[in-house]
């Protein structure tokens, strides 16, 4: 018997109704034990212990080499295909390329910059089921590539760094007191750009929201806005309000000015339209119009005309 080796177990009480590729195992280790009667005057023996395995299972020597390891973490460069910004797969991951990787570094390389590496993932701040957040790195942007358990074949990107080509978005130290996000349009110029900045310095303090494009809010229940003291709303083209019950506006102090500097204002109601200070007021429905004061004065200055079917003045005097 010698390790490689193969033999069929016969004779045994729990393998008899195997079947015979069941029964056909494979050596691993063989261990001989014998001893002669040359001096005792014993009887000889022989006796052995073997480790085996079934023969229809592949064997594998256990690996002696040791694992190659990656002491700490990298950087690397976020790379792509030609005249792409963003370049990733439906998970999210990137592909990097590695400052020491000089097969795919040149104009004179087979090997293109996008085929470097394997996908890498990306970390998030939370990655759920359908859920999350996202911040995929963009080409060109250096990263910082960990190993898990020191694999290199196990790459995953922690976050990013800036240099000396990719700089902060705001001016330091000038704005230290400055932190928030600032993306960049995809394909567009250096000036596009969405962004959401924190001002802590004190006497300062300010939050700044800027839409390139378009901003859209949408509120499925309630909505409360404080304003402890000026508002100011500026429209560019055409401003709808669109309330489906009640709307109300109150000034606590101070005047309501309704203003237009090109046409005209028009104010409609279905049922009733009432103006009212005080005890005067003028009620107009789709019959009539109203007027009740305690006094009411007419003055045209260039003339006064009271035209209808009949006219009554002081007609219950």
């Amino acid at each position: 018997m010698c390790p490689g080796y193969t033999f069929e177990l016969t004779q045994h009480h729990e393998h008899d109704r195997d079947t015979i590729e069941d029964r056909q195992f494979q050596l691993l280790t063989v261990n001989h034990h014998g001893s002669n009667n040359y001096l005792t005057g014993s009887e000889a023996g022989y006796e052995n212990n073997f480790t085996c395995i079934r023969k229809k299972i592949p064997f594998r020597a256990q690996p002696m080499t040791p694992r190659p390891t990656v002491h700490g973490p990298q950087t690397a460069i976020v790379v792509g295909p030609p005249g792409e910004e963003i370049f990733t797969d439906d998970l999210g991951r990137v592909k990097v390329h590695f400052h020491w990787d000089r097969e795919s570094r040149g104009a004179n390389s087979q090997r293109k910059k996008e085929e470097s590496s394997c996908w890498v993932r990306v970390s998030q701040t939370s990655a759920s089921g359908g859920f999350g957040s996202i911040h995929i790195p963009r080409v060109g942007d250096e990263v910082v590539v960990s190993f898990l358990d020191g694999q290199p074949d196990r790459p995953l990107i922690t976050g990013s760094v800036y240099n000396s080509k990719n700089t902060p978005p705001w001016s330091l130290p000038a704005n230290k007191t400055q932190s928030g996000f600032l993306t960049r349009s995809t394909k567009g110029s250096g000036a596009n750009a969405n962004s959401l900045l924190f001002e802590d310095k004190q006497g300062s303090e300010r939050i700044s929201v800027h839409a390139e494009r378009n901003m859209d809010t949408e509120v499925e229940y309630d909505e409360s806005l404080s304003v402890g003291n000026n508002r100011v709303t500026n429209v560019g083209g055409s401003h709808t309000e669109t309330v489906k019950k009640d709307a109300a506006i109150t000034v606590l102090e101070g005047d309501f000015t309704l203003t237009t500097t090109q046409q005209g204002i028009h104010l409609y109601g279905k049922t009733t339209v009432i103006l009212q200070v005080g005890n005067s007021c003028i009620v107009m429905t789709p019959e009539s119009i109203a007027l009740k004061a305690d006094a009411i004065l007419i003055d045209g200055s260039q003339g006064t005309t009271v035209q209808g079917k009949t006219v009554h003045i002081n007609q219950d005097s």
